[in-house]
């Protein structure tokens, strides 16, 4: 029967092209398998220091906020602060505001320094007067080298990675001796071992934070805990001497 041949084969072609069509749907490409990237390596702690030195003494300003946690900060005799701010701009321009007590009264201090001459704002006639050399307690300060003080420190480690204002950082942590860190503190009780933290930018290796424990002076039982935070880095400041 010829009709009924042609119909089988017919069928036959059908099944055979459904049963192709259907493996083709089946069949998956070969997804390339993903090349393995090797972890990048995390740098020392000397190494973290030594990369945020160089890049905070490149930097041409930048402002900060000094809080005393324990005790406080001479800015003269009698004259004592729990927490200072200003700005900073190279090769040697600075201002600084804060609120001091001197014999139970509160002051409000403001420094300037340029060029090596300083100024103060005196509180209680608001006229600006010239300070003598070396009665300056902005002498020697220079909150660029932050992280040149932790470049000194011994038995540098790491310690618990931290978020400082949204940032990533590397905290790390040392001790140091006194002359470490005079240019961000000053004069501190000589022979003692200061712990010092920083806080370094993981992206771009800018200090954020310092933290000091110390004593200035025997007097000082619980010793000092300052925190210095930094921020505004390259941002323009305008500097001038308030007096000709």
């Amino acid at each position: 029967m010829p009709l009924r041949g042609r119909s089988c084969a017919r069928l036959a072609f059908i099944l055979v092209a459904s049963l192709l069509f259907i493996a083709a749907c089946g069949k998956k490409e070969a997804t390339p398998s993903a090349t393995a990237v090797a972890p990048t390596p995390t740098p020392s702690p000397a190494a973290i220091v030594a990369s945020a030195s160089d890049r905070m003494q490149a930097l041409k300003s930048l402002r900060f906020k000094m809080d005393v946690e324990n005790g406080s900060l001479s800015l003269a005799p009698g004259v004592n602060t729990n927490s200072l701010e200003g700005e900073t701009t190279r090769p040697d321009k600075l201002r600084l505001k804060a609120k001091a007590t001197f014999a139970n009264v509160v002051l409000d201090i403001e420094l300037v320094s340029v060029g090596g001459n300083a100024y103060l704002r005196n509180p209680l006639t608001q006229q600006w007067q010239a300070l003598p050399a070396g009665a300056s307690p902005l002498e020697g300060a220079d909150p660029f080298k932050v992280a040149t003080v932790m470049r000194e420190a011994k038995d540098l480690v790491r310690l618990g990675d931290e978020a400082i204002s949204g940032n990533d950082t590397y905290h790390l942590g040392g001790s140091l001796a006194p002359p470490a860190v005079a240019s961000v503190i000053g004069t501190v009780l000589q022979g003692e071992v200061i712990k010092g933290e920083v806080w370094i930018d993981k992206k771009e290796y800018l200090v954020r934070k310092l933290r000091l424990d110390f004593r200035k002076s025997a007097a000082d039982a619980q010793g000092i805990i300052s925190v210095l935070n930094l921020s505004d880095f390259d941002q323009p400041v305008t500097i001038e001497a308030p007096l000709p």
